[in-house]
């Protein structure tokens, strides 16, 4: 009848001692039938239930450290505790019940006579044999009725009786009891065995991660091997002037800033460099063309002190070192990703003043200005190029965009020889010079391992899978429910299979790749977007890259052409015949760009040519242009191509 004690309830009571076992389980089933009894014992239980379970996790809650393993057993312990007392709980209810039938309710209501035994009739009365006082009994005494010849007798119909489920057969209920307590145990023990494997399993897994970090000394081992061969390792290094240089830049521009009147809250202007370039014809309202001018007139001020101070051929000078090697650092105790990263917001900030003076000299006809300011702008891009993190390459794709963007733009002003000469072989030496994707992807590959074993080298850090609280930091607590963390060799497994796509597909050309090269995540795992991101999108940026370096090459050439012969080349190959080197190819179709020829008159733009790339579509749309200026060849509309000097744009 009940789990903890073998003893039937039924032998708690004298009344039933003359009694069998079977007639006392019968008067038992039929007292515990009435709906009212079974609301209040299963409302009892369940009570009991949630107060065993609630009670004993309140001290967790005043504990400081909440070890997860503490809470497991906790949890196990409570669930314990809550089933005992609610079988306790229910034993005591139906022994109440049981006392009630046979002293409250089964007794002579004259002279308190137990009427256990006695002849019951339909009507659930019975005549005392003592005083012969007739009494209402509760229905469940029929079931210790007698006849007159005081042999066993179930006076209630047999309607009244209830078979009970047909599943759970004597022999069947039999079995429960026997096997029932058996695996209790043994998921008790199972429970214990799992978790101390568990712990196992941690541990061991936390000797692996630690056996595949390489902390400092592995990302700087990487920086030497990935040098250019034959180079001197005392030879200047571009990143130990980076400091002094970025402190002049500071210097100066603070001095050029306190120097410009404050402005209506009487706060210091910042320097907008962009309005070097930016076109007047572009605003839409005269407060913003005034706004514009202002602007301007700042930043003419600012590159007039930088100018003075020597900046601008210091900013080459750097980059001209033939090292360019920035040693991370960050904290032992944490993980890669804690590396910090102040020079790229530097980087951006100087790169902006570069492209504003290299601007400033093409629009006042100073080719050798325009040849500093480039020099320094793209042998920055190679400074932040050649680091081993992806973000860093990414900047140093964003500072050589600025720069080519700048070139771009004077050469649709038709510069003169004399620029010319002065650009060209800058591009073509920073063309032979340029670091590979590749080489950010597998230094990010590295410094990604080295995060993931951090993670996992501390068995605290992931026992509760994707909710233990270093992966909800990293994260967040938004992350979605679906996603899972998994062990450190899927992590390692997968970072190294999306990291190798991404390699094959950044060694070869866009137009022999797919448009979406990389399949989506399929692991489900919740760590891999924080160390393999959108790598397609910086594929784009990389393609885009090439493109406009290698379509400003092109468009030099055809521009010198028109300077020497005093108009533009009928074929690309006219333009070519003279240059130095072969044409790089359009990456998006493996051949030479398009050109065509066009009358200035005819063309609302005033071009004499139009050089296109095929675009993301990989098909000859014979020039036709977006409807709406676009920035980037992935951009363009199927049907149409990558107009490379629209002015639009």
């Amino acid at each position: 009848m009940r789990l903890l004690v073998r003893t039937p309830i039924y032998r708690a009571f004298p009344e039933l001692d003359s009694f069998s076992d079977e007639r006392c389980r019968r008067f038992v089933k039929v007292a515990a039938r009435p709906m009212w009894f079974r609301v209040q014992l299963g409302v009892a239980s369940l009570l009991t239930f949630v107060l065993g379970v609630c009670l004993p996790t309140v001290p967790f809650s005043f504990l400081e450290n909440r070890a997860p393993l503490v809470l497991l057993f906790l949890a196990g312990a409570s669930l314990l505790v809550a089933a005992v007392a609610a079988l306790v709980v229910r034993d005591q209810v139906l022994r109440r019940r049981v006392r009630s039938v046979l002293r409250a309710r089964g007794r002579c209501h004259s002279c308190g006579y137990i009427l256990a035994g006695a002849s019951v009739s339909a009507a659930n009365e019975v005549v005392c044999p003592e005083c012969g006082f007739t009494t209402s009994v509760d229905p469940a005494l029929g079931e210790l009725a007698t006849d007159a010849l005081g042999r066993a007798h179930y006076q209630p119909s047999a309607d009244s009786l209830h078979a009970g489920p047909r599943w759970l057969t004597l022999a069947r209920r039999q079995r429960l009891r026997r096997w029932g307590p058996r695996l209790g145990v043994g998921l008790c023990v199972s429970l214990v065995v799992g978790v101390v494997a568990y712990e196992v399993f941690l541990r061991v897994q936390a000797s692996a991660a630690r056996a595949i970090r390489t902390g400092r000394a592995g990302i700087r081992a990487f920086q030497l091997a990935h040098e250019p061969a034959g180079l001197d390792p005392d030879s200047p290094n571009s990143w130990d002037a980076f400091g002094s240089v970025y402190a002049k830049f500071l210097s100066f521009e603070a001095a050029a800033i306190a120097a410009l009147p404050k402005d209506g809250q009487g706060q210091s202007k910042d320097i907008d460099y962009s309005s070097i370039y930016a076109d007047p014809s572009e605003a839409i309202t005269d407060q913003k063309a005034a706004e514009l001018l202002s602007s301007r007139q700042d930043a003419l001020v600012a590159l007039a002190g930088l100018e003075a101070s020597g900046f601008f051929d210091d900013a080459r000078a750097m980059v001209n070192r033939p090292r360019h090697l920035w040693f991370h650092d960050w904290p032992s105790t944490q993980p890669s990703w804690a590396l910090q990263l102040p020079q790229l917001g530097e980087a951006r900030r100087m790169a902006r003043a570069l492209a504003a003076r290299m601007a400033l000299a093409a629009e006042r006809q100073d080719p050798a200005a325009s040849g500093v300011a480039l020099e320094a702008l793209l042998g920055l891009s190679r400074m932040l190029k050649t680091q081993p993190t992806v973000i860093e390459w990414l900047v140093g794709q964003a500072v050589e965009s600025l720069a080519l963007g700048r070139a771009l733009d004077s050469i649709q002003h038709r510069p003169s020889l004399a620029w010319i000469d002065a650009i060209e072989p800058l591009l073509w030496q920073h063309l032979d010079s340029r670091t590979p994707f590749a080489s950010a992807l597998e230094g990010d590959r590295l410094l990604s391992r080295d995060s993931i074993g951090w993670i996992f080298e501390d068995p605290s850090r992931v026992r509760l899978g994707r909710f233990s609280k270093a992966v909800r930091e990293l994260v967040g607590e938004d992350a979605n429910f679906d996603k899972r963390l998994g062990t450190l060799w899927e992590n390692t497994s997968a970072i190294d299979q999306q990291t190798t796509r991404y390699l094959a597909a950044a060694q070869i050309h866009p137009w022999q790749r797919d448009l979406h090269p990389i399949p989506p995540d399929s692991t489900g795992l919740v760590l891999l977007p924080w160390f393999v991101g959108s790598s397609e999108k910086q594929l784009r940026q990389m393609d885009h890259g090439d493109l406009q370096l290698a379509a400003l090459l092109v468009m030099l050439r055809i521009e010198r052409y028109r300077l020497v012969y005093g108009d533009y080349p009928a074929s690309l190959a006219l333009a070519q015949a003279d240059s130095p080197r072969p044409f790089p190819v359009d990456s998006f179709s493996g051949k030479p760009f398009t050109y065509l020829r066009v009358s200035p008159a005819a063309d609302p733009f005033g071009r004499g040519f139009i050089l296109y790339s095929v675009g993301q579509d990989k098909i000859d749309n014979q020039g036709v242009p977006p409807p709406t200026p676009i920035n980037s060849p992935f951009e363009a509309p199927h049907g149409t191509d990558y107009i490379i000097n629209d002015p639009r744009r």
